[in-house]
């Protein structure tokens, strides 16, 4: 059950429920009887992010509302709307900027990034994930590319496949944060799926497609390596490694000197069919597709 606090809450109070570990979730009652939810996330283990929003829907109505440092016993940009109802913060700990949001977070992820460059104890696989996630990262970003490559031929099945992929490994490797902070997540998710189709978009009207050089291209295979491989080791997916192979093929034949940038503790699985989808039939990626005369992409 989450703790319910009275406001105004006492500084010294709302300090000991923001380094506790364990009461994750809290309440607090404002003065007219209403409920305020409130929430925490680990950046760090010495730092955590901050959130209030409607108990009933806490998730989807959260909003970042600053950060406590553990190792300082301080608050950091702490919003207006926090700032309310707990009494004797100091002005440093005050956020004064006039919206909340991804400017916030900006803020509040250069901090975490200072500290953990600076001594801050990080969490042991948190390195390895985040390198992976970089990898993933960079090849999502040379995606948006090959859709417009892929646009510009008038390949609207292979499109749709891409953006599916894409939209698929970008929740997939979506830090954990935004499972909490779910406004930001689809704000986050919305920014890269209007890349991409502006990029469809550009590419089809112009028929012209962009450059796509060896190392977009090996990005790409570089991040479905990893995609491919956690989903195999630890999820057990074929299905998923199938769907990476089936875009390695594709791009293999404007580039077929990378192939070993596609490698891992899986194995590629380059068959037209994926068959083992008993209970929907088998699925299949055409070779050879109709010339489409216009594309669109909807928003997601």
């Amino acid at each position: 059950m989450a703790e319910e606090m009275q406001a105004p809450i006492a500084r010294g109070d709302f300090q000991v429920w923001a380094w506790n570990t364990y009461r994750l979730y809290g309440k607090i009652r404002l003065v007219d009887g209403s409920i305020l939810g409130c929430t925490k996330y680990e950046l760090l283990p010495e730092v955590n992010a901050l959130f209030i929003g409607s108990p009933e829907n806490l998730h989807a109505t959260m909003d970042l509302c600053g950060l406590y440092d553990k190792r300082l016993g301080e608050f950091r940009f702490i919003t207006k709307e926090l700032a309310a109802v707990v009494d004797g913060l100091a002005a440093w700990e005050l956020w004064k900027g006039s919206r909340q949001g991804l400017n916030l977070l900006r803020l509040v992820t250069s901090y975490v990034e200072y500290a953990a460059a600076h001594g801050y104890k990080t969490r042991p696989y948190m390195e390895e994930y985040n390198q992976k996630a970089q990898t993933v990262q960079a090849g999502l970003d040379a995606m948006t590319v090959y859709a417009g490559v892929l646009a510009a031929r008038r390949k609207a099945g292979a499109v749709l496949e891409l953006r599916s992929l894409a939209m698929d490994m970008r929740a997939f490797w979506q830090d954990g944060l935004y499972t909490i902070y779910e406004k930001a997540g689809l704000k986050m998710e919305q920014r890269y799926a209007e890349r991409f189709d502006r990029a469809v978009t550009t590419a089809s009207e112009s028929g012209q497609p962009p450059v796509f050089s060896a190392k977009k291209a090996r990005a790409i295979l570089r991040g479905l390596s990893v995609h491919a491989e956690e989903e195999a080791v630890g999820n057990g997916s074929l299905y998923a490694v199938w769907r990476c192979s089936h875009l390695v093929r594709r791009i293999l034949i404007e580039h077929p000197r990378i192939r070993k940038d596609f490698c891992g503790r899986f194995e590629p699985d380059f068959r037209n069919q994926y068959t083992e989808l008993k209970s929907a039939g088998c699925i299949s990626l055409p070779d050879k597709e109709p010339p489409a005369k216009g594309m669109e992409m909807g928003g997601m």
